[in-house]
């Protein structure tokens, strides 16, 4: 639950139990129960929309995640990467390494658009790749960036390297 929702859901019990105060200072159940009922009907409906956006949130992330998966376990991802695997340091295969460094570019924007959360990024292995990749290829990165004279190629992918 963020800070916000919780500070409403605060403000919204402390009200309610003022108004139960009140109506047992007063002795007067008559005056105050619509109000209060109003309240309470308020304060379950508000509870009932955060879960069901919270909800909606999880199965979006994970909607999002599992097209990922899908795209980086592809016949022709996995193809990619193990030719990068098996040339090293082969300056020749920088076009192919583009292809795995553009998927993780697009995937750092995801958590940037906050489409996933960190939580679920480091918890996924594509968030391990993305780490692992931008690590070793740093001098690569810097090939293209140069090639392409560009110094904003894959930017969002190191921002999203730092907040790891």
């Amino acid at each position: 639950m963020s800070f916000k929702a919780k500070f409403i859901t605060f403000v919204i019990g402390i009200i309610l139990f003022g108004l139960f105060i009140a109506s047992i200072i007063s002795k007067c159940w008559s005056d105050l129960i619509t109000p209060f009922a109003t309240l309470l009907v308020g304060w379950i409906t508000f509870f009932i929309i955060w879960w069901q956006g919270s909800l909606l949130k999880q199965q979006i992330q994970f909607q999002t995640y599992l097209e990922l998966e899908k795209e980086w376990n592809s016949n022709e991802m996995i193809k990619v990467r193990e030719e990068i695997a098996k040339s090293k340091s082969d300056s020749s295969q920088l076009y192919k390494l583009e292809t795995i460094l553009e998927f993780l570019e697009k995937f750092s924007l995801f958590k940037k658009r906050n489409a996933m959360d960190m939580d679920f990024i480091l918890s996924s292995s594509i968030g391990w790749y993305a780490v692992r990749y931008y690590y070793y290829n740093r001098e690569n990165i810097e090939i293209l960036r140069k090639r392409y004279l560009d110094d904003e190629l894959y930017v969002e992918l190191r921002v999203f390297i730092r907040t790891i």
